[in-house]
């Protein structure tokens, strides 16, 4: 059995045999984006968070250089936060991004913009365009887009279906997106 990388993640989430089990760093709070890596590569942080062709380069930079089969943006869990106003330390070439001041004061406060205006705020778009960049020049390789783990998480898709649309099709799920706080109101 000679599978891609693509294949073989594809497989293993459809729970089908692989020739082996893949290596995946899916981005987001398990990123590894290593000085040592930006420092050979020139690709560095915190710049490759505001742009999202610098943001690709690193990613397949990290790729190229782990062993990773995967490809995986972005390289901090503070997308939602910042989508939803919080205040981010957007970080260092050795210090990853964090919440400076939170705008609500827990998960039960939170209050939604309409989700139109929250796609559009902060860096998410910054992270779609470079999942959309890294899909087209990268078929055979797993593009991945974690933003904060767990129940809370930003995109409601099942990761097989992310892997398997088109990078068009990806680019254009920001905009469908919705996020999940069981108890948040919606504000407009």
């Amino acid at each position: 059995m000679n599978l891609t990388p693509k294949e073989r993640l594809l497989r293993v989430l459809h729970k089908e045999e692989v020739d082996r089990p893949p290596v995946i760093c899916t981005g987001g709070m398990m990123n590894a984006a290593i000085v040592e890596i930006m420092e050979k590569t020139g690709h560095t942080l915190p710049e490759a968070h505001f742009d999202a062709a610098r943001m690709a380069e690193l990613a397949r930079d990290i790729h190229d250089h782990t062993g990773f089969e995967n490809i995986g943006v972005p390289f901090c869990m503070t997308i939602e936060a910042e989508m939803l106003g919080s205040e981010i330390d957007h970080g260092t070439l050795a210090c990853e991004p964090k919440i400076v001041r939170e705008v609500f004061p827990g998960v039960r406060d939170v209050e939604f913009r309409d989700i139109e205006e929250m796609v559009h705020s902060g860096r998410i778009q910054v992270v779609v365009e470079a999942a959309h960049q890294i899909a087209k020049q990268n078929p055979d390789v797993p593009v991945i887009a974690s933003l904060t783990p767990g129940q809370y998480s930003g995109l409601h898709r099942p990761p097989f279906d992310l892997l398997q649309g088109t990078a068009q099709e990806s680019s254009g799920s920001a905009s469908r997106a919705r996020l999940r706080y069981p108890t948040a109101r919606r504000i407009r």
